[in-house]
């Protein structure tokens, strides 16, 4: 409507929606460089998540290191990812572990440790959540091939 001013009847008017126009395009690019900005600092995130998965590692941790507030980081971390910080934590570790279990001879427990999960128990419980098998079951279905050794 702000296209012309023979839409309006006053020029106030015309000036009014003017302004609406400007604000509504102010707050449009405001958005697009806050988002630019959020991918930005979610790519560093999940690189620092994929650089420190086998150790202790906690959503505070992760939004110090990109330096956002927790809350913050937290909603546009499951806006970037489309899951929980702790689903995507739990998946990164179990895709590492299928691979040691698939290609090394690791024992189970010294996996579950270098992936970082806190005791053997819990990793085959997220394990058996994941994949629907422990892992022992899952090393058995993918026997490592020669070349595969470490």
């Amino acid at each position: 409507k702000a296209g012309s001013l023979y839409n309006f009847s006053t020029i106030q008017e015309y000036i009014h929606s003017v302004e609406g126009l400007l604000l509504r395009l102010s707050a449009y690019v405001r958005d697009l460089k806050s988002a630019h900005v959020d991918k930005g600092e979610m790519d560093r995130a999940l690189a620092y998540i994929h650089e420190h998965y086998g150790k202790d590692l906690s959503m505070a941790m992760v939004s110090n290191h990109v330096s956002l507030n927790y809350s913050y980081f937290s909603e546009r971390f499951k806006e970037h990812t489309g899951e929980s910080f702790v689903g995507y934590l739990k998946k990164i570790r179990i895709g590492k572990a299928k691979e040691l279990l698939a290609q090394t001879d690791d024992r189970i427990y010294e996996i579950s440790r270098r992936v970082g999960f806190e005791n053997p128990k819990q990793f085959n419980r997220v394990f058996r959540e994941s994949e629907g098998i422990t892992a022992m079951e899952y090393r058995q279905k993918h026997p490592m091939r020669q070349g595969d050794m470490n």
